[in-house]
């Protein structure tokens, strides 16, 4: 064929294609308009166009390796369609008058216009079928709400064949007929609903065809002309003229003006067909909304979640309306059945259980295979700290890990989904409900010996499902075969899996035990995901994390364990499910050093290792082992005994989670032991049970002594993988302990079932029966550190029904985590003012460091950065000269680990971690040179110095200088003007070759002085007075020392504190410094005819002297006044990387550093913090500079600066940090409040004084700016000696603290003159109120607060408290006393021999014992005439040398209403001092 001759032929074809298009458009506007002249001159200049287009790109007459030409691509060709170029394509096929085919280019087919005298014909046919279709869709609603109508797949078949579509597309080809039927037959149908007639049909048929348009394509996204893509309604960028009459498709006109994908149109090419003239906006828009009710979501469980999904995609689900749901706290759950079509699963393994049904419901029509699901929707809770979309990913992830396990007694997961703002999971639906529903529906005790197996069976299997989640990834070892219940286990991979060994010993038999390997992004702590390897190495999924992972459940109940119907079986198949607490762990609980307590956890099956010690540790493994321990004792009451008495049993200990569980209470501050209920019943059934008594080995004795000492258990073992003797077990020897007992029982079915008589069986005792039990059995104590006493709430009705912690306790998100933030532009500042004069940065920068090959390959991007490594390996690197090697060894050694240990690098945020503890052993940080003129890197590090100055030098205070410049400049900390101005300062000078000081009056300065005045305080201990092994006197004035010291005070005679303040005070360019014992006159001397000073005049105001500084300087490292603070440093070593490893431009440069950012070590935990008056000299500065030994920080109200540069945040320490005390815990919800106010007392009361007198004095100011703030938001500002009128009664439940070392506080002596308890006196004599005996001021001694739970207590409205503090005047200078007046009550004739019984703290035990002892109640739990109610009381007993009536308090706690004697309503009032 001649060019000539295809020329001649393609303008034939773009001639008789435009004037089809040109007839139909005329038909679509009137039937009477025929051609004109233009149409054909418009016909002539796209021939044209065309016919050059095609000569111009060389396309014409060429062929591909198929024979065809190039620019034909075969329908369904998709792949090879989207990863090339998008090619040209000829025009429109159009038909003859004869319909039948013609020869167009290279054998395209060509047909012409259809006949004018059919169309009636042609549209009645395809109006019918689009009304049948309509009917149909009618008939049948889908979707998650039930309303979106569809159309079945097999009614879809009845429209779609070979003889209906030609009958309503009559000038159909064969070919495109063909085409339908087989790859786009849901395009159609949505065109059938779309296009009103048959002609704009089938020209957009034809269009799908000519671009290959198939159902893959399907749903479209709406194709718009600006950018509006949100992530729940996606759209596309289209250049198309949507108005226009003309095609504007480029790839069958060339000649157009259109533009496509690559350019402006920004979609896959196929949806250019929309481009025809055929679709408009309306149309198009008609086609976009009317696909969804073809385009059903499809889900794989291999990819699991999605998010989002377009707001319209229909979920192919029928809402069971008559099956069972589940409404819970945190979530709804749907019965529901979804077409099975839609969900993929892969392997046989999910697919058990999925067998095909069609429900008997008119809802889904027949012939449809469908699954039973479970639709879990997440409910958004009101709480702040509630962040819904996060707990549904943890969901969700946790679902797809553990679908991996291929474990029968772990509920499947199918897929997670996000749609409309709203998060569902789909899981498999359990028939036989939950575990609880079980019991309730067998009320009737259930023992037997088919029943015994099968429960053991049962508890087996979720023990193996425990020790599946809880298996390390070093544990598992790849296995193989079948699970030993016999679940099948399939995956694409399993042929490679083999038998391993678990920590050295064999696996359990048969256990199938794949590798997981768990990679998670840095941004999500919960976004993990789990890949399997063979044996081989084969991966079957794409990343690998060594190291450590495991699953905690985190809410084992028996709400969450759920039972699948067997027809076979008795009992079912018992699976863990409801993964919503689910919590992935990548290191051991011991190098895990975050506060990990979720308040969303259920508090009833709860362990106490959540408060165990400071409770500021994080959860091992062994939590769940509790909570299943806690099921399994109410599975064995359910049995033994029937539902009815199992509710006894759970009523009976319900009322321990007044301070604990109904399982465990509290032991002190730090403590905890299991309930005596539990451990009575525990006992009563294995020493009177049929089953148990006189000694039987059975199967119901072995497990609940496995039960109460290897499950119940509160003591915790040093290593998980390791527990000692009287250690709480973990999971992988609960299942061989349990695998043993089942393995007995199939051998003896005695052992099973001794089938002795139970007619007679005596019950254990409930309620009241319960507690005179108790009393009557031996109990040991100490000291009065009693576990609670329990009673049935009055209240209770349903004592299955969970208990959330978040219900019965105050909340809060504090904790004591360190964050680092982010803020090189104030790093690169500091460097630019710090470096400006310096032309030689080599001291600081320009470091030449040799590291091995094995350090060259360190990955600062990946969290485990460095590759595991023995310490006796790390000595070689260092001998041969590795520097890297010589740092990282050197702190392995600090560490304490031996020449064999492992040691791992784990680094996030500029830190790098040693084998997972708690602080920071290395730092990176990286630099780079602002003036360079190329692009700067992109930082992922900190922006900072590798190495810090000297104290002291110039580069030292340039930083110092920084610090205060940008607070000054972008914070509210610095004080107001006109602040307070002390009595005295010290005025520094100039300094210079022989710098002095001296003392001045600031009431001798000039009034506008005394406005302007700045002034810098002093923070530091006086220490003892010895220095370097001489004695030396402490510096301090006195009114005899006073004339000489404000005349000249050389700086060579102060200690080395004072110097240092006055060096950094002048560097500063600040006038005057405050020291406490030069500015403040101290007593003469020891005898009481010596001068006191002014101390007590002046104590009152150290709130404002601290507040009103302009900073204040705190010696944090120095341990008396002469050691001093800017002291020679030791030198860090600093390792720079390889230039080009991480800046090819070799523009920033990288650092690893021994100097890191510890603010807990370097100041919290300093010698000066140990100090009782510091506490409320660093709450109330408004700004604080550190010096430690290790490097200097500055912390002000918006964080804390380091002098590497970096900041650190935390939420606990921003509580003193606060510029504006306590303005940031008065923000805080209740339950920060008390956490952060009952933990200033508590650890103040653990602080140290030269003088214990100071105690009251050294925490006024304090406690008058926190009386300023109740007074403030609750109107009620009343204060005295640690108690507040805003919640009184919590503030007297006080008591010693249950540390081992805290075995009795010690009474304060207070000076009678200066101290009285009569009232403030003024002029000679005494001049402060001694604090009273009910509060912890008036001993020495660590104290903690009891808790009782939130809103459940009646608090004692007859008690009368007298707090004399107001916002203006402390409660030790006020004109009345303190004291408390309430009814006394009397104790029963033999409580005194009961005390051992009582949950009372005493003050001074051994004091306490021959005391008359009787109570004031502060509060009570549970009706006020219940004798088991509990009530919360001060011991007192009469004061000794005192009036009648007169008494003091002695200890607190709380007790069973039943010790106290009833009778007369009117008990005396007595008076407490």
């Amino acid at each position: 064929m001649t060019s000539q001759t295809v020329r001649d032929r393609l303008s034939e074809v773009a001639k008789r294609h435009t004037s089809l298009q040109k007839v139909l458009a005329a038909l679509g506007r009137s039937t009477s308009r025929q051609p004109d002249q233009s149409d054909f001159n418009t016909t002539r200049s796209v021939t044209n166009d065309f016919s050059a287009q095609a000569q111009h790109e060389g396309q014409v007459g060429q062929t591909g390796a198929n024979g065809k030409p190039n620019w034909i691509i075969e329908h369904g060709d998709v792949e090879a369609q989207d990863a090339q170029p998008h090619e040209e394509r000829p025009a429109l096929p159009t038909t003859t008058q004869n319909n039948a085919p013609t020869e167009g280019v290279e054998g395209l087919p060509i047909t012409t216009v259809p006949q004018r005298q059919n169309t009636n014909s042609i549209r009645s046919e395809y109006d019918k079928l689009k009304d049948e279709v309509n009917l149909k869709m009618d008939e049948n609603l889908i979707g998650l709400d039930g309303k979106q109508h569809y159309l079945p797949e097999p009614d879809a078949d009845s429209f779609v064949f070979d003889k209906r579509i030609k009958a309503a597309l009559p000038d159909a080809t064969e070919a495109l007929v063909q085409f339908i039927v087989e790859q786009a037959p849901k395009t159609f149908l949505i065109t059938l609903l779309s296009v009103e007639n048959a002609e704009k049909a089938l020209l957009a048929m034809q269009a799908f065809q000519n671009h290959s348009f198939t159902d893959k394509y399907l749903p479209v996204a709406y194709l718009t002309t600006t950018d509006t893509t949100t992530p729940l309604k996606p759209t596309q960028i289209c250049s198309h003229d949507w108005e226009s009459e003309e095609d504007h498709c480029h790839h069958c006109h060339p000649g157009s003006d259109a533009v496509y994908y690559g350019h402006q149109c920004q979609y896959k090419e196929p949806l250019s067909a929309f481009h025809h003239v055929c679709w408009g906006r309306s149309r198009f828009k008609d086609f976009y909304t009317k696909q969804w009710s073809f385009c059903f979501q499809k889900f794989d469980t291999e990819v699991f979640q999605y998010d989002p999904i377009e707001d319209k995609r229909v979920i192919p689900v029928f809402i069971a309306k008559e099956a069972s749901g589940k409404m819970g706290n945190f979530s709804d759950v749907q019965a529901a059945w979804m077409l099975k079509d839609y969900l993929i699963l892969k392997d046989e393994f999910m697919n058990q259980g999925s067998e095909d049904t069609t429900p008997l419901i008119p809802d889904i029509a027949p012939g449809q295979k469908t699954l039973s699901v479970a639709i879990k929707t997440l409910k958004n809770l009101p709480e702040k700290d509630y962040n819904i979309r996060q707990e549904w990913r943890r969901e969700s992830q946790a679902h797809k890990d553990l679908n991996e396990l291929r474990n029968e007694h772990i509920i499947k997961g199918f897929a997670a989904f996000a749609q409309d703002g709203k998060y569902h999971l789909l899981l498999e639906w359990a028939d036989g409900g939950s575990l609880q529903d079980f019991w309730k529906s067998n009320p009737t005790p259930q023992i037997s010996t088919s029943h015994m197996k099968e429960l053991l069976t049962q508890l087996l299997g979720l023990a193996d499902a425990l020790h599946c989640m809880h298996t390390t990834k070093r544990a598992r070892s790849p296995g193989g075969g079948r699970s030993r219940r016999g679940s099948s286990v399939s995956h694409k991979s399993a042929k490679d899996y083999q038998p391993g060994a678990m920590d050295g010993k064999d696996a359990p038999r048969g256990r199938p035990f794949p590798t997981v390997l768990v990679e998670s992004p840095p941004e999500e702590e919960h976004g993990i995901q789990i890949n399997i390897e063979g044996e081989n190495g084969n991966r079957i999924a794409h990343k690998e994390n060594s190291g450590f992972e495991n699953w905690r459940h985190g809410d084992i109940k028996p709400d969450n364990i759920l039972l699948f119907k067997d027809d076979a079986k008795w009992l079912g198949t018992l699976k863990l499910a409801d993964l919503g607490r689910a919590k992935l762990h990548k290191e051991v609980t011991s190098k895990r050093k975050f506060i990990e307590i979720d308040k969303w956890h259920t508090q009833k099956y709860e362990p106490p290792d959540v408060f165990i010690g400071q409770g500021d540790h994080s959860m091992s493994r062994l939590y769940d082992i509790w909570s299943l321990g806690c099921v399994f004792l109410e599975a064995l009451v359910w049995v033994l005994y029937g539902e009815t008495e199992l509710h006894k049993f759970i009523a009976t200990t319900e009322i321990a989670a007044a301070q604990g569980t109904p399982f465990w209470t509290r032991r002190g501050r730090a403590g905890a032991k299991v309930s005596e209920i539990a451990t009575m019943w525990m006992g009563h059934i294995l020493e009177l049970d049929p089953e148990c008594s006189g000694g039987k080995r059975t199967a119901i004795s072995e497990l609940l002594t496995l039960i109460k000492d290897k499950m119940l258990v509160v003591k915790l073992p040093t290593n998980t993988d390791q527990p000692a003797k009287g250690d709480r077990i973990n999971a992988q020897m609960l299942e061989a302990e349990l695998q043993r007992i089942l393995e007995r029982g199939e051998q003896d079915e005695t052992y099973l079932w001794t089938k002795a008589d139970r007619a007679n069986v005596r019950l254990p005792p409930f309620g009241t029966a319960a507690i005179e039990s108790l009393e009557q059995t031996p109990l040991h104590a100490s000291d009065g550190a009693r576990p609670a006493f329990l009673e049935i709430p009055g209240n209770v009705r349903n004592p299955s029904a969970t208990t959330v912690r978040r219900n019965n306790t105050y909340s809060h998100n504090m904790n004591s985590r360190w964050d680092l933030i982010v803020d090189d532009i104030f790093s690169e500042e500091t460097l630019k003012l710090v470096l400006k004069d310096s032309h030689d940065h080599s001291e600081y920068f320009d470091v030449q460091s040799q590291i091995c090959d094995v350090c060259s390959s360190l990955d600062l991007s990946q969290p485990e950065a460095y590759p595991t490594r023995t310490v006796s390996n790390l000595e070689l690197g260092s001998e041969d000269g590795c520097e890297l090697c010589g740092m990282i060894l050197r702190k392995a050694k600090a560490a304490g680990l031996g020449a064999d240990d492992p040691v791992t690098l784990m680094q996030g945020a500029g830190r790098i971690n040693l084998n997972g503890r708690e602080s920071a052993a290395l730092r990176v940080c990286c630099y780079y040179d602002t003036s360079f003129e190329g692009p700067q890197p992109d930082i992922k590090y900190p922006l900072g110095l590798p190495r810090i100055p000297e104290a002291g030098d110039q580069t030292h205070v340039e930083i110092l200088k920084a610090w205060l410049k940008d607070c000054d400049q972008e914070h509210t900390c610095v004080p107001p003007a006109k602040s307070y101005c002390p009595r005295r300062l010290i005025s520094v000078g100039k300094g210079g070759v022989s710098p002095s000081c001296k003392v001045v009056e600031t009431k001798d300065l000039t009034p506008q002085e005394r406005i302007d005045l700045k002034y810098i305080a002093l923070s530091h201990p006086w220490g003892t007075s010895i220095d370097n092994n001489r004695k030396r006197q402490h510096f301090k004035a006195t009114k005899a020392k006073l004339p000489q010291l404000r005349k000249k005070i050389k700086d060579s005679d102060l200690p080395a504190n004072f110097r240092h303040a006055l060096t950094v005070t002048r560097f500063l360019e600040i006038k005057y410094l405050w020291v406490d014992s030069i500015c403040v006159l101290q007593k003469e001397g020891d005898n009481k005819s010596d001068d006191q000073g002014d101390f007590y005049e002046e104590a009152p105001f150290m709130q404002d002297i601290y507040s009103s500084a302009y900073c204040v300087l705190a010696a944090s490292s120095a341990h008396g006044m002469w050691t001093g603070f800017l002291n020679e440093r030791e030198e860090r070593s600093v390792v720079r990387l390889p230039v080009d490893k991480y800046d090819p431009e070799a523009n920033s440069h990288y650092y690893i550093s021994e100097t890191v950012d510890d603010f807990e070590r370097d100041v919290i935990e300093s010698p000066l913090s140990q100090r009782g008056w510091v506490l409320q000299e660093r709450a109330l500065a408004r700004r604080t500079i550190y010096f430690t030994n290790n490097q200097t920080y500055f912390e002000c109200g918006h964080g804390i600066r380091c002098e590497t540069l970096s900041k650190l945040k935390s939420t606990e320490a921003a509580f003193l940090g606060d510029c504006d005390f306590p303005t940031y815990a008065a923000e805080g919800n209740i339950g920060a409040k008390l956490y952060l106010f009952t933990r200033l007392y508590q650890d103040y009361s653990r602080l140290s004084f030269s003088e214990y007198t100071d105690r009251p004095v050294a925490i006024s100011g304090l406690e008058q700016r926190l009386t300023k703030a109740f007074a403030r938001n609750h109107g009620n500002g009343g204060s005295g000696a640690g108690i507040f009128e805003h919640r009184s009664h919590r503030w007297l439940l006080w008591i010693r603290a249950a540390d081992e070392d805290v075995s009795t506080l010690e009474r304060v002596v207070f000076d009678p003159a200066n101290f009285s308890s009569a009232g403030a006196v003024t002029g000679q004599g005494p001049r402060m109120h001694a604090p009273p005996s009910w509060s912890w001021m008036a001993y020495k001694g660590a104290v903690s607060f009891l808790e009782p739970p939130k809103g459940s207590v009646r608090w004692n409205k007859a008690l009368q408290i007298n707090l004399t503090g107001t916002e203006t005047t402390s409660w030790l200078h006020a004109a009345d006393s303190l004291w408390i007046k309430a009814p006394v009550l009397e104790l029963v004739e033999d409580a005194s021999q009961l005390f051992d019984k009582m949950n009372l703290t005493y003050d001074i035990p051994d004091e306490a014992k021959q005391r008359t002892k009787k109570v004031v109640v502060i509060g009570t739990l549970g009706r006020q005439d219940d004798p088991i109610a509990t009530q919360y009381v001060l011991v007192i007993s009469p004061k000794e040398h005192s009036d009648t009536g007169v008494y003091e308090r002695i200890g607190a706690g709380y007790m069973p209403n039943k010790f106290l004697k009833s009778g007369s309503t009117q008990q005396e009032m007595i008076l407490i001092h």
